[in-house]
């Protein structure tokens, strides 16, 4: 806060003074990659009278100075009567700005310098290759993924070789911004037909950060070719059992509901006619009555059985009498 307002405060001083003399900056523009090293200079006029100079930093769009880091990134000092400097150590992106010096004699701000422009570049190295296995709904044979590392800005050329000769069928790329503003890159090459052992894929990546294009070249084994072979006939052996298993399933739910259909057919053609058999035999009654009477002379013994059907609703009803006299034994 205190250095927020000894910066506004010699902004509005300098503004007011008259005196104020030209301060340049060197170099105007500089380019760093990431992990590189720069130094800044200020350059003012000599004073006449040997006076007490200091020289700060401030980087635009920022309200204070400047100050040593912790980690010893960053370095002030003079360079002679008549300049100062600004080292700045293992860049990064977060680093990217325009920086201004000020000079400050006898407490006063002489001047603000014209400001240095630090671009830093981040390259897209290091390249890899990434062999993935072909998807069950497509044709591809063989599909290779050259990804990039993050890098800025997001300018690039990328290209696809194959033995040494420049392809572009099969080729797609895709770009994708990351949280820090730095750029992924992704470009996959699939192969619809049968690639030949020892066949090389090279991914070649042109960039501002590079000095030459950075180069992965991949090779296709046999063991690569087998790999993709098993991982067809392993997916296609599973398609093949899980569609037997569901025609087998289906065939056995269709024969257990056929089976419960016809039982429910027959419980439903021989139910009202086993009602009606019970209700014909619960309705015949059968009703006999037999007297039997007899002589003491008389030892013989007479029996008729008696035996009436009915249907329905038929009642049948017998009644038998036997009388036997002492004399004849006849039966009337």
């Amino acid at each position: 806060m205190l250095a927020s307002m000894v910066f506004l405060c010699l902004s509005i001083h300098t503004a007011a003074d008259h005196t104020s003399f030209s301060v340049s900056q060197a170099p105007k523009e500089a380019i760093v990659s990431t992990g590189g090293n720069i130094t800044f200079y200020c350059i003012f006029p000599i004073s006449q009278e040997h006076s007490w100079v200091q020289v700060l930093w401030w980087k635009q769009g920022e309200n204070e100075y400047l100050r040593r880091s912790a980690e010893g990134r960053r370095r002030f000092g003079l360079k002679s009567k008549a300049s100062g400097y600004f080292q700045l150590l293992s860049v990064n992106i977060q680093d990217s700005g325009v920086y201004h010096c000020a000079v400050i004699r006898q407490g006063v701000l002489r001047g603000n310098g014209t400001g240095s422009h630090l671009i830093v570049h981040v390259a897209p190295t290091p390249l890899k290759i990434v062999s993935r296995t072909p998807q069950r709904n497509t044709s591809a044979f063989l599909t290779l993924v050259c990804e990039t590392a993050s890098f800025y800005p997001e300018n690039f050329t990328l290209t696809w070789y194959k033995n040494g000769i420049e392809t572009a069928f099969g080729i797609h790329t895709n770009k994708v911004q990351n949280t820090e503003g730095l750029y992924e890159v992704s470009s996959s090459l699939v192969e619809t037909q049968s690639v030949p052992s020892d066949t090389n894929y090279s991914c070649l990546v042109s960039h501002v950060s590079l000095r030459t294009p950075a180069v992965v070249i991949h090779t296709v084994s046999k063991s690569n070719q087998d790999s993709v072979h098993n991982s067809f006939s392993f997916w296609t052996a599973v398609c093949a059992v899980a569609g037997l298993a569901f025609l087998v399933l289906m065939i056995v739910i269709g024969m257990r509901c056929r089976l419960q259909n016809n039982e429910s057919k027959e419980e439903c053609d021989t139910g009202p006619n086993r009602s009606e058999e019970l209700g014909a035999t619960a309705e015949v009654m059968h009703y006999a009555a037999i007297n039997l009477s007899r002589t003491s002379k008389t030892p013989r013994h007479k029996r008729e059985e008696i035996q009436r059907r009915g249907t329905g609703n038929d009642l049948t009803y017998a009644t038998l009498a036997f009388t036997g006299s002492e004399k004849n034994g006849e039966m009337q």
